[in-house]
């Protein structure tokens, strides 16, 4: 399950961020006079509760109380091609530690089984000045990134600039951690806003929640996606592996009626996963059946608790002078089960 963390710069945006829910606090960038170790001891006794991330290696014990349960550290681009470096990072912030990598275009995620052989607990994906994550990496990217952490066995984290639209994408994804700033993108404004912070919760509550009795009729509504087209390399012949074709998805999730009038993001099913969902398929280096694409892209809308049921259809255009394809219906039944 995936946990909401907050960025913080003080004791009393600490208490808010676990006052509206959040079950980890990520401290960084403290004022001058915040960061004497005095001070700083005093806001990690005021956090008191939810797990505490700390940016530096000054930070890493914070006084006689409690201790983090993880320090940050950057692991710029140089490091990246440098092993040595990882593991001296590594070795001077002890176990636990959680590397944050700054992106700017995508990085070669063999760094990741770097940084676990190093010793680090995690990496997080992070953008410079509060640029959406979405806006420097494709989703792809971000898939790769999750499904490699896990792979290798790092706790992985998506943070950057976020609107409240991207958070059901990254939930897509089922991340460990998503760390958030304390206000939405384009609202640079404030550096701390709670109403934010409660939107950013209800969103990832939408995925710990059972939305079959969202409706007492358990009437359900159809969110589509149709005629979706993208060139991606499929098929069981030797030519189908070599090369790229254009392949059309069609999709329609039923999704359980809200029990109220829909008024804001996390009311409903977003599209945008449905189609961050093609496009994770289209970047696989090949698949040899259509039948698995329409498998995994319906399993995938089904992660949602708001999905009844799914019809998938994947139709290869480049074939003949007509589509061929499949199409499959599943539900939530049929995924449990």
């Amino acid at each position: 399950m995936t946990e909401l963390f907050v960025t913080v710069h003080n004791s009393a945006e600490a208490a808010d961020a676990l006052t509206a829910g959040a079950q980890g606090i990520w401290l960084r960038n403290l004022p001058d006079g915040e960061a004497e170790p005095g001070v700083l001891a005093a806001i990690v006794a005021d956090i008191g509760r939810g797990r505490l991330w700390l940016s530096t290696e000054r930070m890493a014990d914070a006084g006689e109380g409690r201790k983090a349960d993880a320090s940050v550290v950057d692991v710029g681009p140089g490091a990246a091609t440098s092993h040595d470096l990882i593991r001296s990072l590594a070795d001077s912030q002890g176990p636990g530690a959680i590397a944050r990598l700054p992106v700017v275009t995508e990085p070669d995620w063999a760094i990741l089984r770097a940084l676990r052989e190093a010793g680090f607990a995690g990496a997080l994906l992070d953008t410079a000045d509060e640029q959406r994550l979405l806006s420097v990496l494709p989703i792809s990217a971000l898939a790769a990134f999750v499904e490699t952490c896990r792979s290798v066995g790092l706790t992985s984290g998506l943070a950057g600039g976020l609107e409240p639209p991207d958070v059901p994408r990254f939930l897509a994804l089922a991340p460990d951690v998503i760390a958030f700033s304390g206000h939405w993108a384009g609202q640079p404004a404030n550096p701390f806003e709670p109403e934010a912070l409660a939107t950013m919760r209800r969103l990832v509550r939408r995925n710990e929640v059972d939305f079959s009795r969202a409706a007492s009729d358990g009437a359900t509504d159809r969110v589509f996606v149709r005629d979706h087209v993208v060139d991606m390399r499929v098929g069981a012949y030797g030519f189908e592996e070599k090369a790229a074709q254009k392949v059309r998805f069609s999709v329609e999730a039923d999704v359980f009626r809200p029990s109220r009038m829909p008024s804001a993001m996390e009311d409903v099913f977003s599209y945008d996963v449905i189609t961050d969902g093609i496009r994770v398929l289209a970047a696989r280096a090949h698949t040899a059946l259509v039948e698995t694409l329409a498998e995994d892209l319906a399993a995938l809308v089904l992660t949602d608790p708001r999905v009844e049921g799914v019809t998938v259809r994947v139709e290869k255009l480049e074939l003949g002078p007509a589509a061929v394809g499949v199409e499959i219906r599943r539900t939530r039944t049929d995924r449990l089960g």
